[in-house]
């Protein structure tokens, strides 16, 4: 029978992958989150499944921003550590929405079609830079100039910067 063996350094790379690839696995797992305000907290307690924007008019509306995105998880993953009674909820065409009733800040929505699935809001985790969005939904309601996003002009802070700068 016939073998290939693998080169040194190829196996020392591979097991570096893996290795990483399980770091991450638990970075992910273990991941936490707040409203702004702190009152709310949450963890979550399984695999995200998915992390996705969302273009739709209705998530536009619901969210107040170009488009949504949101991390899918099972609901039963989703632990509230603290501030139960500063979690609201709103109600409208089969989603509903949670989020902290101090500062406004949305938490999760619960959507009938999803039965058992939970969208978190992609903004109040602690390490939202290490997720990265995997797909795009309704991108027929996309607004027209999300694609020239990475054309605009970039600030490292804020608009305040951009004027000192001049």
């Amino acid at each position: 029978m016939l073998g290939f063996r693998k080169a040194p350094a190829q196996s020392a790379w591979l097991s570096l992958a893996l290795c990483i690839k399980k770091q991450m696995e638990n970075y992910v797992n273990h991941l936490n989150g707040s409203c702004l305000c702190g009152k709310v907290k949450f963890k979550l307690n399984s695999e995200i499944r998915n992390v996705v924007n969302c273009h739709c008019n209705f998530c536009r509306s619901h969210s107040g921003a170009a488009f949504s995105t949101y991390v899918a998880l099972p609901h039963s993953a989703l632990e509230i550590t603290s501030g139960h009674d500063s979690l609201h909820s709103f109600q409208i065409r089969g989603v509903k929405k949670h989020f902290c009733r101090e500062c406004g800040t949305p938490i999760f929505n619960l959507n009938d079609k999803y039965p058992g699935a939970c969208m978190v809001y992609f903004g109040t985790f602690e390490r939202s830079r290490d997720i990265f969005p995997q797909v795009n939904v309704w991108c027929e309601s996309r607004l027209g100039w999300i694609d020239s996003l990475p054309s605009l002009t970039s600030v490292g802070r804020g608009v305040e910067e951009k004027a000192r700068l001049g």
